[in-house]
């Protein structure tokens, strides 16, 4: 029997549909802050996926309006 496996946007496989989804979160984190910000990223990796992506959506906002200001 085939095991079911999600991959992730960074390429990466996963073989729960919520690693998959976690995953996808980090990796947009740091395209969006980068890679120096990695204390940031490792306490937004252990909030809840529902306030991730809150946080998320807060951040492409934000930057949306940088780039207007």
């Amino acid at each position: 029997m085939a095991k079911h496996v999600w991959q992730s946007n960074s390429g990466r496989v996963f073989q729960s549909k919520a690693e998959a989804e976690k995953e996808d979160c980090r990796y947009t984190v740091h395209r969006l802050i980068g890679n120096d910000s990695i204390g940031i990223v490792r306490f937004i990796l252990n909030q809840p996926l529902d306030k991730v992506n809150e946080l998320l959506n807060a951040l492409i906002e934000l930057k949306k309006h940088n780039n207007y200001m």
